[in-house]
């Protein structure tokens, strides 16, 4: 797919994402599962969300997000790693 001039360009892929990602941490929030389904840069996955959602040609879809209720509940795992933080220098 290619983007036109106009709209497109910018930072809309950055401020949908930070968007995407508040809806997922207000989710979990809540006591909701959530899970960040990606449907941008794929065609066929753009075509099939305006088809499926009836989305305006001139609408770009970046992502699709399920919500549920979680099945179980799986312990937290610390996955914290110190050899990859770095301070004031690499």
């Amino acid at each position: 797919m290619e983007l036109k001039k106009g709209k497109e360009e910018g930072f809309w892929i950055l401020d949908c994402s930070a968007a995407t990602e508040n809806i997922l941490i207000a989710a979990h929030a809540r006591g909701l599962s959530a899970c960040w389904l990606g449907v941008y840069p794929r065609e066929e996955r753009i075509v099939g969300m305006r088809k499926l959602l009836n989305i305006p040609g001139h609408v770009i879809p970046l992502s699709l997000i399920s919500l549920g209720f979680p099945a179980e509940q799986k312990p937290s795992e610390d996955r914290y790693n110190s050899s990859r933080v770095h301070h004031n220098k690499w």
